[in-house]
């Protein structure tokens, strides 16, 4: 199973505030992926980092084994050193928004955790307490 693309064009706004911001090419296409949880160990076979852009609390208090805490308003200070980047939230929202920046920035091989933590718990996966 394949999460969905983000491809501009779902919607006429969407398109305009795409291009208006950078955010998207002309054509429309995908800059980054939405994943499900089921693969996500796929994405880490290729070697990617796990990043969770929630404030350092929400991250202590259950975070998915393995991942590293960039907060958003310090995700500008991430250094892209070629390897595939999985973002992950409490629900995919600001992991999204995340996404978008990335891809902004030039960066090519960036998901998106679909349901973010709460959806990887819901699933009955662990998390880690602590600062991992």
């Amino acid at each position: 199973m394949r999460g969905p693309s983000c491809r501009v064009g779902a919607c006429p706004l969407q398109r305009v505030l795409g291009w208006v911001f950078g955010l998207f090419d002309r054509k429309g296409d995908v800059m980054y992926q939405e994943i499900f949880a089921e693969e996500l160990g796929a994405w880490r076979g290729r070697g990617a980092r796990v990043v969770d852009v929630r404030e350092r609390w929400e991250y202590e208090a259950g975070h998915i084994p393995g991942s590293e805490n960039v907060p958003l308003d310090a995700l500008a200070s991430l250094k892209l050193d070629g390897k595939p980047i999985v973002l992950v939230c409490a629900s995919g929202n600001r992991s999204g928004y995340a996404a978008q920046l990335l891809a902004q920035r030039g960066f090519t091989e960036v998901a998106n955790l679909l349901g973010g933590t709460a959806g990887w718990a819901r699933q009955g996966r662990e998390l880690t307490r602590g600062r991992g």
